[in-house]
């Protein structure tokens, strides 16, 4: 049990999803903490999780993905470990990434992809004339984008990972003029969990981020090579 990383609000709800399963033999008694448990001032996520039957430890990972539970100082301490822990295995295999950790989202890990804006000149067969004339008129900078965005609607249709762990987003699409790319941003949020700091856990996550990481690079190539 990760209570330590819980407030006393979450402490709270901890303690009321153990009476809750302590009463699964007693209706009357489910009854009253159900209508209890409707007039709380909790999400849909947290009431649904109070009385479905799930396990104590299940519904610890609920309150530790709610920051209104969280003490926060402990959280993030344990999520430092976490994104140290997870992110030098990560480079140690070849992936360089960068992450941040905040109170809201947790670990974040992000990776850049972009591609080369003379994408579009080879794409359309121009010429080195054509293509700089077109970049002016602005119809490279408007293709590239629709192009990319059209790329990441579908990528996030591929990405949608069915992990208790991980959530993925794409960002929108961004123009670097020093290096002339079109890129957008891979953000996988590792989300909180009791066991997150074990080594069968970490284990877990490196095989489905860089199962992330592969289908995108598969998308990738698919569309702009």
């Amino acid at each position: 049990m990760k209570t330590t990383l819980l407030n006393n609000s979450g402490i709270e709800m901890y303690g009321m999803k153990e009476t809750i399963l302590a009463s699964q033999g007693n209706k009357l008694v489910l009854s009253a903490l159900e209508s209890t448990v409707n007039i709380l001032p909790a999400s849909p996520e947290v009431k649904k999780a109070l009385m479905d039957g799930s396990s104590i430890e299940s519904f610890e990972d609920v309150l530790l993905n709610e920051t209104v539970y969280l003490n926060e100082k402990k959280f993030l301490t344990e999520y430092k470990k976490l994104g140290t822990k997870l992110i030098n295995a990560l480079e140690e295999q070849g992936l360089k990434l960068q992450h941040k950790i905040t109170p809201t989202k947790g670990l974040v890990i992000t990776r850049k992809e972009g591609v080369k804006a003379d994408f579009a000149k080879k794409y359309f067969a121009l010429t080195t004339r054509e293509y700089n004339k077109l970049s002016k008129d602005g119809f490279i900078d408007e293709f590239m984008k629709l192009k990319m965005r059209a790329h990441n609607r579908k990528m996030t249709e591929i990405l949608k990972v069915n992990n208790e762990y991980l959530e993925v987003e794409l960002s929108d699409i961004y123009y670097d003029e020093d290096t002339a790319y079109y890129n957008f941003d891979i953000h996988i949020r590792v989300k909180a969990s009791a066991d997150m700091n074990r080594m069968a856990t970490i284990r877990e996550l490196m095989r489905a981020i860089k199962e992330v990481f592969k289908i995108a690079r598969a998308q990738y190539f698919k569309t702009f090579n």
